[in-house]
């Protein structure tokens, strides 16, 4: 797999302080690749293109709870 736009996920990962997500990603790392499921993983290939392509868009997880706990 390309290393290309692993330095912008790396830096995404830094600059959360969510527990949750940082345990997420954490137990994703841990996955084989025999475990994700055919139709899962091709998203997931979509996803690494856009963030390889540098068309990925991050947002800020504080700024979207805000907005979604505003309501």
């Amino acid at each position: 797999m390309p290393v290309i736009g692993k330095s912008r996920i790396i830096e995404a990962i830094q600059h959360t302080e969510d527990e949750r997500i940082l345990f997420a990603i954490n137990r994703l790392l841990q996955i084989e690749q025999d475990e994700i499921p055919g139709w899962h993983k091709e998203v997931l290939d979509e996803r690494l293109k856009s963030i390889e392509e540098g068309t990925a868009v991050f947002h800020n997880w504080n700024a979207i709870k805000d907005s979604l706990f505003k309501r």
